[in-house]
């Protein structure tokens, strides 16, 4: 999708991306610039915390959604499975060969590549 700067500086994000990240009006997010590229990332606001037997949590929002176990499963399961995606391109440019198991990575030294 594309976007046009206006003369004040400002873009829109297109409706169907703002839909689709759960943007709203007052949401707030922060602008980077990483290799050559603008990326938005929402702004995690800081939240109550609670300590029980020493160990500290959040506090989730009034009114904020319970999840079940099966659902908790899924999330990390697919939050891994980026991560793990967004590793494995990463490594694409080493020469590395890379092999995975379900949420490991293993890192072998290319056959070509001189040991110490």
């Amino acid at each position: 999708m594309t976007a046009t700067i206006d003369g004040a500086g400002r873009v829109v994000i297109p409706k169907a991306l703002r839909e689709r990240a759960g943007l709203t009006p007052g949401t707030k997010i922060d602008f980077t610039f990483v290799n050559g590229n603008i990326e938005i990332h929402l702004v995690v606001e800081e939240g109550e915390w609670e300590t029980r037997h020493g160990i500290s949590f959040p506090v989730p929002p009034e009114g904020a959604q319970e999840l079940s176990t099966s659902e908790v499963r899924s999330l990390l399961e697919a939050v891994r499975d980026e991560r793990a995606d967004c590793f494995s391109n990463s490594l694409l440019t080493t020469g590395y060969p890379v092999e995975r198991s379900t949420t490991v990575w293993s890192l072998r030294p290319h056959a070509n590549t001189a040991q110490p």
